[in-house]
């Protein structure tokens, strides 16, 4: 079987999903239906219709070698006609039918709907396709018959009851429907949640407050959700916008590619930039956490006329951290190493128990114990195969292409110009491994600093001191 991705689509998917579901139609449906069922269904799809699927129910698209083989969409709400939990539409590439496609998006249908806490799944199929979803766990329940404009089209409704996987041993399972909705996040009173176009992506950006422009970037394995507890403080002195990464919870990403530039830093700062232009702001400041500080780094190296001053949080550079990996990092570190390995196998291995893997595994559990509309968003966002393979391949991303920029940035002389403030824990690696103020002033000409009394997350371990430290630097 061949190596199948699936992702969340977006909009510059379209004319290719299009493509792909006419000549599906023409060619695998062929043994389904007559040529004039095929042509009348054909004439009953439209680019607008696919542009429309794509904003309102959740498409995702299968991949083999970084092109696209096949879709499916899931209403995960009511919308348009369609029930919660409904598979409007199944298409695989007539060129890559036999290649476990069908199996791969159902797959991920079904995360996404466990997530969103459904409870059954419903579609429809051809009688001769039949077989093949009762091979795949769902049930005959029924036939009806569409009038496609005068031409009969009679299909079998098919339900699967969801079954949703037991608890880890090492972890309490919390239904999502029963969580928090972080749609709602009460931190986030007064800001706007939406989902803004940037280029080949889709970001879920959050925007609030008033005054000089922040923007806030997340790290590994979160959501913007973790600026929660310092996001009404500054709002009072800026206006903020705080994105979750390509790839990350909310936000789409583009097709994979070799070299994994596509969920390179280079790629994840150019998001910024753009969104920050389209929001009207051509110069900004910026703080990252983790994943988000290597972004916001490199966002000043390669856009130095947007970055007014940069925060980062609980990082070294890049190519730091790779010249100087020894035994402790090798241990303390471990998931650098797994997280880059070639796909599918951490992915596969992740998706046994993603949430024990990101929430347990990891981190001495401490994510567990942060705010529950953020956890929520969180889990929801580890639950989909999609976000796990974007976050495996933005470790593929630093261990290659990004650590390669770093490089070349050094050896060309190219340093950061803004201020940059570095905060880093006291309880954690940095602490205990570097001198970190001084590894930064090997890329950058004017940084201060602090060391905080507390572990890796510091926005939600030390809010106070965390909030505090930003208004200081960012202030006007």
């Amino acid at each position: 079987m061949d190596d199948v991705q699936v992702r969340l689509a977006h909009q510059g998917d379209v004319d290719a999903l299009y493509r792909l579901g006419l000549a599906a139609i023409e060619q695998s449906a062929a043994g389904h239906y007559d040529e004039r069922q095929r042509a009348a269904w054909a004439a009953r799809r439209s680019r607008e219709g696919h542009a429309r699927m794509v904003c309102e129910t959740t498409t995702l698209v299968a991949e083999i070698r970084g092109e696209p083989a096949g879709f499916a969409s899931v209403a995960l709400r009511p919308v348009r006609g369609l029930q919660a939990g409904e598979v409007d539409q199944l298409f695989v590439d007539p060129r890559h039918g036999g290649r476990g496609v069908a199996r791969s998006l159902l797959s991920a249908v079904e995360q996404r709907a466990i997530a969103a806490g459904l409870a059954e799944l419903v579609t429809h199929a051809s009688w001769r396709a039949v077989p093949v979803f009762e091979a795949l766990g769902y049930r005959r329940a029924g036939t009806e018959t569409v009038d496609l404009g005068g031409v009969a089209l009679t299909r079998a409704l098919m339900r699967r009851t969801i079954v949703r996987r037991r608890p880890g041993p090492l972890e309490t399972e919390t239904p999502m429907a029963a969580q928090p909705d972080p749609a709602h996040d009460p931190a986030f009173a007064g800001y706007d949640l939406s989902q803004r176009t940037v280029g080949e992506v889709s970001l879920r950006v959050r925007v609030g407050g008033s005054g000089p422009p922040l923007l806030l970037l997340h790290g590994y394995p979160q959501t913007h959700a973790m600026w929660g507890a310092v996001a009404a403080g500054l709002a009072e002195h800026f206006t903020v916008v705080a994105p979750d990464l390509r790839g990350y919870g909310g936000s789409t990403r583009p097709s994979a590619t070799a070299g994994h530039e596509t969920q390179g830093k280079r790629a994840m700062a150019a998001d910024g930039v753009g969104l920050m232009r389209q929001l009207g702001f051509d110069r900004f400041d910026v703080a990252g956490h983790d994943r988000g500080g290597r972004v916001a780094y490199r966002m000043a190296l390669d856009s130095p006329e947007a970055v007014r001053r940069i925060t980062v949080l609980d990082v070294v550079p890049t190519a730091e951290v790779w010249d100087r990996a020894d035994a402790r990092f090798a241990l303390g570190y471990w998931h650098w190493a797994f997280l880059a390995q070639p796909a599918p196998l951490p992915e596969a291995l992740i998706g046994h128990d993603p949430e024990h893997f990101f929430f347990g595994a990891g981190f001495g559990s401490a994510i567990r114990g942060f705010r529950p509309e953020a956890v929520a968003d969180y889990t929801r966002a580890v639950r989909d195969p999609a976000v796990v393979h974007a976050m495996c391949d933005d470790y593929r991303a630093g261990a290659t292409c990004d650590r390669r920029l770093d490089e070349a940035d050094r050896a060309a002389g190219r340093r950061i110009a803004a201020p940059l403030q570095v905060l880093w824990a006291g309880r954690g690696a940095l602490a205990a491994w570097y001198d970190t103020p001084a590894v930064w002033r090997g890329w950058a000409d004017d940084v201060t600093g602090a060391e905080l009394d507390c572990g890796h997350f510091l926005p939600e371990e030390l809010p106070g001191e965390t909030l505090a430290a930003l208004r200081a630097f960012h202030g006007p």
